[in-house]
């Protein structure tokens, strides 16, 4: 592959090759800022994601299936502050059905005082988290950590939780620094993967989402990397590769197509390698076997489902009507696409805080130009580009279908339960991978390098502005006060 920085010079060239610094000072300010603004346990699932971290805090990789449901021991504290938060948002969703139509102010001083007294009590009682016990441990260890050091110190919950979304934040910028620091390809659009604001959010949070975005992008880059040599994966390659997919597929089964992409090396070259190929295919069956071996380990927990939802009564019309279920299953994919893909530039809290629309602008805008601009990945083998598209869509459908399935009632035309950072970890591979192409332009419509060259740096300057608005919108929305104000108040009540 050629370097990224192609169409630079001078002063553009050199900032290519600190981009992987400025992600790391742009993304540790602003999720500084979220690990602390964002309100207790407002983040999607953080509560049953935190209740798996505390497990995992003590040592016990699985939870317990018994009479009262799947789960673990949690401290008593915790849950009531866990509960006063479930409280406090449910209240604001049953006022305000529509996430659109909720008032900026999300959780008021008052409540956010009752919440951030509370200390660990060292008394511990059994509560469910089914849907998190599901997933391995790997992308739970850094809030593990946290949370099992606020602990060890005797701070206050809230204060742990500071803790465990800091030490989550810290982890997924390092391993995507890393990332960019790896690559040499287009860094600038894999830079605008790793800053999109909602994942920013997801990273200063308790949830696994926190680091699943940086591992995907990791094992993009490790594949890339040998697919521009035209050389198949080292072993060394090869075993990062296969950390990196098993976590990611571990933590959200529906991307089970994603671990044939650790073909695409011996699929892109232009003869057969029978070692390599031996090496490539046992790298695969080391995925399945791992993510298997936990799913089997896991089955017994059952699936959480919507209370309206029948997974058997689903399955059995997809299984008796399958033209009209493939058609529902269809339609309801391409009918959220587009809100889903404006959703997943910018969106906080629990899936509820939007951005003004001129933060959604300059945000699509500095993402067009950035990769519009960028340089032009050297062209893959069609049968790797083939695979690429096979595993992108496959995994989209598959996904579609898990939600058809156990969050859709039967006979709704609709696929409920989607959501954008369902489809994060999908972009490192069609920004790293050329498996889309620019249309062909007449000659006259062609820029000049260097015109080209300062639209990639406007595109990107409009792109990390906006990003840096995130806190400001983070205090409006969920406090109704500016980020001094918002700022003042939490350092005040804690």
């Amino acid at each position: 592959m050629t370097s990224g920085s192609e169409v630079l010079d001078g002063f553009e060239k050199r900032l290519f090759c600190w981009l992987p610094e400025v992600y790391l000072i742009v993304a540790l300010l602003v999720c500084s800022f979220l690990c602390v603004l964002t309100p207790p346990f407002f983040m999607p699932d953080e509560v049953n994601h935190a209740k798996r971290e505390l497990e995992l805090g003590r040592g016990e990789l699985l939870a317990h299936k018994t009479a009262q449901g799947v789960g673990g021991t949690v401290d008593t504290n915790v849950l009531n502050v866990m509960q006063q938060s479930l409280t406090v948002q449910g209240t604001l969703i049953a006022r305000f059905p529509k996430a659109r139509q909720r008032p900026d102010e999300r959780v008021n001083a008052t409540q956010l005082a009752q919440m951030q007294q509370a200390r660990w009590s060292g008394t511990r009682i059994f509560t469910t988290f089914q849907n998190t016990a599901l997933y391995p441990p790997l992308l739970y260890l850094p809030q593990a950590l946290g949370w099992r050091l606020g602990e060890l110190i005797d701070a206050r919950v809230i204060q742990s939780l500071w803790l465990a979304r800091f030490t989550a934040s810290v982890s997924a910028i390092l391993l995507g620094w890393f990332t960019l620091r790896l690559y040499r390809g287009n860094r600038w659009a894999l830079l605008l993967c790793l800053l999109l604001p909602t994942e920013l959010a997801l990273n200063a949070s308790c949830s696994q989402d926190a680091l699943l975005l940086p591992a995907a992008c990791l094992a993009a880059v490790l594949l890339a990397r040998s697919l521009r040599s035209g050389r198949a994966a080292s072993m060394l390659e090869l075993a990062g590769i296969v950390l990196l997919l098993s976590a990611c597929i571990g933590a959200r089964p529906p991307y089970l197509p994603m671990a044939f992409a650790v073909l695409l090396p011996i699929v892109n070259l232009p003869r057969r390698e029978t070692k390599a190929l031996w090496r490539h295919t046992v790298a695969l069956a080391t995925i399945l076997l791992l993510v298997g071996g936990w799913a089997s380990l896991v089955h017994h927990f059952g699936t959480m489902t919507d209370p309206a939802a029948n997974p058997a009564l689903q399955t059995g019309f997809v299984l008796h009507h399958p033209l009209r279920a493939s058609f529902f299953l269809l339609r309801g994919t391409l009918a959220v696409t587009p809100i889903l893909t404006l959703m997943g530039l910018e969106v906080l809290g629990g899936n509820d805080v939007f951005a003004p629309k001129f933060i959604y602008g300059l945000l699509a805008l500095g993402a067009v130009l950035t990769i519009w601009f960028g340089p032009r990945l050297p062209k893959i083998h069609s049968r790797a580009r083939g695979l690429l598209l096979a595993m992108l869509l496959g995994t989209v459908l598959l996904m579609s279908l898990s939600e058809y399935l156990i969050w859709t009632p039967v006979g709704v035309p609709a696929v409920r339960g989607l959501q954008a950072r369902y489809y994060l970890p999908l972009l490192p591979f069609l920004l790293v991978f050329p498996v889309w192409m620019r249309p062909w332009l007449p000659r006259w419509l062609r820029l000049a390098p260097y015109l080209r060259g300062k639209l990639l740096l406007a595109g990107a300057a409009l792109f990390v502005i906006a990003v840096l608005a995130t806190p400001w919108i983070a205090a409006r929305h969920f406090y109704n006060l500016d980020l001094v104000q918002a700022t003042r108040l939490l350092r005040r009540l804690s």
